[in-house]
């Protein structure tokens, strides 16, 4: 126990050393492409004759779904999505 204390202080020492990362700096119109771009999928799966490819690429972007409780929200609970997103 005592090393893994050790190497832990020394793992954080470390950590504490090093630079901060830079900044992530984001598209000013990155809300406004997302935003067609769920429109886009939103026509996508809306419409017949592209729904089963829509769906296809969608099930192809998610890896996991999950689902907590939450009483406050209008369902009842709240999702996470996980993949490619």
């Amino acid at each position: 126990m005592d090393e893994l204390e050790a190497e832990q202080r020394a793992l954080q020492d470390r950590l504490a050393t090093l630079p901060a990362p830079d900044p992530v700096i984001i598209h000013p119109a990155v809300a406004e492409i997302y935003r067609s771009k769920v429109e886009d999928l939103t026509a996508a799966l809306n419409d017949s004759d592209s729904r089963s490819e829509a769906t296809a690429i969608l099930r192809g972007l998610i890896d996991q779904i999950v689902l907590h409780p939450y009483p406050d929200a209008p369902s009842g609970h709240v999702i996470e999505l996980y993949g490619e997103l």
